[in-house]
């Protein structure tokens, strides 16, 4: 972990990133646990590290299955706004254009959506029996529904970075 200030209103507390390049599955679901167990470090809330780890376990198994080779990043970071905290959790990947725009407007579809589990519902109904391979959406759709969690998303180039975030509680007065 190493702490920084960032530009503007945010303060980051704590930042720790894991960059990946074809690794065995043992070792992501290693990562997994790892970033889990860091991210609920501060929290004291049962149902948001529930949230939180349904929202670092498919972000993190996406930017491998969807990114190309050598270019899945995850990042975790506690993030001081005014007063506030809040953990935020990060992935970049480069993929190719079609995989990128097909993410792209599922992520749009899921930010119009006024009901996140109905939303997600309709997508298990539509993706269950095609069976072909690409991006179907069901993590993403996952996040937003289970966890409760809105997802932010960048285009840079053939990268995409998707991100979500907490608020995790007020900075305690000095």
């Amino acid at each position: 972990m190493t702490v920084l200030v960032a530009e503007g209103k945010r303060t980051t507390i704590a930042h720790a990133s894991v960059s990946m390049s074809s690794p065995p599955q043992a070792f992501v679901q290693s990562v997994i646990s790892w970033l889990t167990q860091l991210s609920q470090l501060t929290l004291h809330d049962l149902d948001l590290e529930s949230r939180i780890r349904i929202a670092v376990t498919e972000l993190t198994e996406n930017v491998i299955k969807y990114g190309r080779v050598g270019s899945a990043r995850v990042d975790i970071a506690l993030e001081q706004r005014c007063r506030e905290i809040f953990l935020r959790i990060e992935t970049t990947n480069r993929a190719p254009q079609k995989d990128i725009e097909r993410a792209v407007g599922l992520l749009m579809d899921l930010r119009a959506a006024d009901d996140p589990i109905a939303y997600y519902d309709q997508l298990i109904l539509s993706v269950a029996p095609v069976r072909e391979p690409g991006v179907s959406g069901l993590g993403l759709a996952r996040i937003r529904a289970e966890g409760e969690l809105e997802l932010d998303y960048r285009v840079e180039g053939d990268a995409l970075t998707i991100a979500v975030e907490a608020p995790i509680g007020a900075l305690e007065a000095a």
